[in-house]
């Protein structure tokens, strides 16, 4: 991630997000840590709170498309 660049928006918009039996799950630990990360920083950038209160919705069971959505914020 050290190329990473900004961007305008941290979600795209009218992503929808969905649970389906058939996606790739990822690391469920990682998954939390980064949005506990996220949320920390959420303090300082109210920007990202919008977002966050969407991935955050899935830490129960992440898939790839939702971990994808966390590099992207």
């Amino acid at each position: 991630m050290l190329g990473s660049q900004p961007i305008d928006a941290p979600v795209e918009e009218g992503l929808k997000f969905c649970v389906n039996p058939n996606q790739v799950p990822v690391n469920k630990g990682q998954y939390q840590r980064l949005v506990g990360r996220l949320m920390y920083l959420a303090h300082t950038r109210p920007d990202l709170s919008n977002a966050l209160s969407i991935v955050s919705q899935y830490m129960h069971n992440p898939s790839e498309q939702h971990m994808n959505a966390i590099i992207r914020i």
